[in-house]
């Protein structure tokens, strides 16, 4: 199918191509890719970043399974790229966990810091009553 117009017959070739490549690999194998490659681009949601990990890294263990008992088969590669791409996401994951709980937790130490004056600044409620009404005198 052509994207901007009409199909060309090299546009079917590159159909037929990515056809036959696509069910040569086992469907595992493919799943745990799309996962794995999920799991790097969204490790700055963390959440989904972390859940497609896991999920990469299992569907690509049981893919490496299945691809054991089914040889003609292909697929590995994939399985073994989709199961380091899920660990990169995770690990990816964790760190923007870690850096945005450190600047968090920098940011409300800073702000407490901020919000509390220091002690030697503390002024008594006696004095403060004298500076809001300069009719009254201290005694």
């Amino acid at each position: 199918m052509g994207i901007f117009g009409r199909e060309s017959a090299a546009d079917a070739a590159r159909a037929r191509r990515v056809g036959l490549w696509a069910q040569q690999r086992h469907p595992l194998a493919l799943l745990a890719m799309v996962l794995g490659i999920l799991a790097v681009i969204d490790s700055i949601t963390m959440v989904i970043g972390i859940a497609a990990g896991l999920g990469a890294i299992v569907v690509g263990m049981l893919g490496l399974r299945r691809l054991k008992r089914e040889p003609k088969r292909l697929g590995r590669r994939l399985c073994l790229t989709a199961i380091v791409l899920g660990i990169v996401g995770i690990g990816m994951s964790l760190t923007v966990y870690a850096w945005t709980t450190a600047v968090e937790a920098r940011s409300l130490n800073s702000a407490v810091r901020i919000q509390k004056p220091p002690d030697c600044c503390l002024l008594s409620p006696h004095f403060l009553q004298f500076v809001y009404d300069p009719s009254r005198r201290p005694p």
